[in-house]
């Protein structure tokens, strides 16, 4: 059964004529007959935590709360595993159109849902399609692959859903409502508005829920053109820390990466040194890890839509729209166990799963193997055979920066590969040797580059990509 888009990104817009409110009070309670509405028989829930983006209160005994009103009007519940809200589709919730008030109070049912302690996550960066055309290529890529998968619990979309086109807001909504599994959005850059078509769509910008033993939060981090954290969302992350997460992984998804976000060490130092934090990021079109601390890893998760949507048309009729780093248009999958940890995959889109790197080798090179040991990608372990599809490059004619390889050099690029990554080789009838992390551009990126010198695109409608001269971050290669 398809499963809803989770619905508890809550954007509650108070308007009160003469004086501000300043605090807004309401009921939490388990809807068993599913008509919103608070009857006797139903169940007051207690202890369940609420937040306006800043300050955390929890109700209490009877169900009951009251919490300040935040600059924008919104608020939203952290709700545990076991419970969802009853609406499905990607929906806003006023208060106006949703929640039964009594006296100037809320009320919010709630229903329960079954609590699972493994779950799967797909973490989805930019889509950012400019116009229709572009939806079309989302919609027979990443679109129709997402539904096409059932193992999926739920989708976290890293922002840009659109390249500054608030008009298409409605059929990006529409999109994501057809996908198998819930959605969390994460708001960027591209989506920002005066109009505010995402929250209007999407909900709150800012908001959190659990999900086995894992709080999840979204931020946005990116306003008035600079990217930073606002003293109100490092009091949430602040209040999290402290009052809910209990032992649990905490998981922080925002679209600009941490690297660029002017007052990270505010962040960071909030985070206590026995909490697991996995930081989801995008923006930057490439696929990058970066270890901030032993408890704190951050995954830059690419983009769907590749570079822009650009680049010669594949045989499937959508451009191949190869990234900086060299890596597919992808999005990753990242499996969490029952005590928190977690296990990620980068995903090509159209690809088999076994597709996780691009290799080369001069011609003439004997067959070998790769052993590759990575302990986000493969913790075991994995071995591959290359005595096929090994790509053949002639590296004396490569014209950007190849001339320090050897003859008998080989290249790897493993897609979602970090600094901590070990990759092993064995040519036929030899000892395994270590191969070094190697800062190359990718060869595939290379040879873009010199199709747009030479303006070698022949397919209609393709587009050169704009892809410059930068080395990728997860490439090795041998002596």
């Amino acid at each position: 059964m398809k499963k809803s888009l989770l619905s508890v990104i809550l954007l509650i817009k108070i308007t009160i004529s003469g004086a501000a409110q300043e605090s807004i009070s309401g009921v939490v309670f388990l809807d068993q007959n599913g008509d919103g509405k608070l009857n006797r028989s139903e169940q007051r829930l207690s202890y369940i935590p609420l937040s306006n983006g800043d300050t955390i209160v929890f109700t209490d005994s009877r169900g009951s709360f009251t919490l300040p009103i935040s600059e924008d009007g919104s608020f939203f519940p952290i709700l545990p595993s076991h419970l969802s809200t009853p609406k499905g589709g990607v929906q806003n919730f006023n208060s106006s159109d949703y929640y039964q008030t009594s006296s100037g109070k809320i009320r919010i049912p709630l229903v329960s849902r079954e609590p699972e302690k493994e779950f799967r996550v797909a973490a989805i960066g930019d889509i950012q399609v400019d116009n229709i055309k572009e939806f079309g290529f989302a919609w027979e890529s990443i679109f129709k692959e997402l539904i096409d998968r059932k193992d999926i619990d739920f989708n976290i979309i890293l922002g840009d859903l659109v390249n500054d086109k608030p008009t298409l807001m409605p059929v990006m909504k529409w999109a994501i409502d057809s996908l198998s599994a819930e959605s969390w959005i994460v708001i960027g850059n591209h989506d920002l508005d005066k109009e505010k078509s995402f929250e209007k769509y999407f909900g709150a910008a800012n908001y959190a829920f659990e999900r086995g033993n894992v709080c999840f939060v979204s931020l946005n981090n990116f306003d008035h053109n600079k990217s930073h954290y606002t003293p109100s969302q490092l009091s949430f992350v602040k209040n999290i820390a402290e009052r809910v997460l209990k032992g649990k992984t905490l998981v922080i998804s925002q679209h600009i990466p941490l690297k660029s976000v002017r007052n990270r060490d505010k962040l960071l130092e909030i985070i206590p040194d026995d909490v697991n934090l996995l930081i989801l990021t995008a923006h930057s079109h490439v696929v990058e890890r970066t270890i901030w601390s032993d408890n704190i890893l951050e995954i830059g998760c690419g983009a769907p839509c590749g570079s822009w949507w650009r680049g010669n048309i594949g045989a499937d009729g959508i451009p191949v729209a190869t990234m900086q780093c060299g890596s597919p248009r992808n999005y990753f999958v990242i499996d969490f166990d029952e005590d928190g940890s977690y296990q990620a995959q980068f995903k090509a889109i159209g690809y088999d799963s076994s597709y996780q790197f691009n290799n080369w080798s001069p011609a003439g090179v004997t067959s070998y193997e790769l052993v590759i040991f990575d302990p986000l990608l493969f913790p075991d372990g994995v071995v591959y055979d290359c005595s096929k599809g090994t790509q053949s490059v002639n590296i004396e004619s490569e014209p950007l920066g190849f001339e320090e390889l050897s003859d008998s050099s080989v290249i790897v690029n493993l897609f979602g590969g970090g600094e901590d990554t070990i990759i092993l080789m064995r040519r036929q009838g030899e000892d395994f040797e270590i191969l070094e992390k190697a800062n190359l551009i990718d060869l595939s990126v290379s040879e873009i580059r010199q199709d747009n010198y030479e303006s070698g695109y022949r397919a209609r409608d393709s587009r050169k990509i704009p892809l410059r001269k930068l080395p990728s971050k997860h490439i090795w290669k041998s002596k």
